[in-house]
């Protein structure tokens, strides 16, 4: 597990299968006691990180889908205000 913040940082585990439910990627895998369990592939060294994501390192409090989003929304509100 590679998020820093996981309780489970750290440990090693091998993979059993991956699945998809709900438009998140999980990854199946075996825990020390044997048990199977999955875990989001964010939380793992397997997950694809977004470039924007790496480089701003938590110095953004917004993503940037929403911020294109919110640029959207003002264009679009800007020209019903020059009307």
């Amino acid at each position: 597990m590679t998020e820093e913040n996981h309780p489970l940082y750290g440990n090693r585990y091998g993979i059993n299968n991956f699945s998809k439910s709900f438009g998140v990627t999980l990854i199946q895998y075996t825990d020390d006691d044997c048990l199977e369990k999955s875990i989001n592939v964010a939380f793992t060294s397997l997950n694809i990180i977004n470039p924007f994501v790496l480089i701003n390192k938590g110095r953004c409090d917004f993503l940037f889908t929403d911020l294109l989003v919110l640029s959207e929304e003002l264009l679009r509100i800007s020209e019903r205000i020059k009307c």
